[in-house]
């Protein structure tokens, strides 16, 4: 049995932060912070395809994570824009 589906968005939150980190970006938010807007992005109708953002390219969970991260409405867990994460689902899980 895998996995519950919080604890990978966990390590998805970490594998982005670790980035940030090696990159020596200015400005790292904290791992709660990234691991919540996650959470939340994914339970209000943006299904993460979860499996690719931990094995896939770091560029493109770069694109993802922090497009959602700077583009989620946190008191609706929508996201604002025109941004479109390239790992999510198309199916409802």
């Amino acid at each position: 049995m895998g996995q519950p589906r919080h604890r990978l968005i966990i390590d998805v939150a970490r594998r982005w932060r670790a980035r940030l980190l090696e990159q020596g970006a200015p400005e790292i938010p904290l791992l709660l912070d990234i691991t919540l807007t996650l959470m939340i992005a994914d339970m209000n109708g943006l299904r993460l395809d979860i499996d690719a953002l931990l094995a896939g390219p770091i560029e493109e969970v770069e694109h993802d994570v922090g497009g959602i991260f700077c583009n989620i409405n946190r008191g609706t867990g929508k996201l604002e824009g025109l941004f479109q994460p390239r790992f999510i689902l198309k199916e409802p899980a």
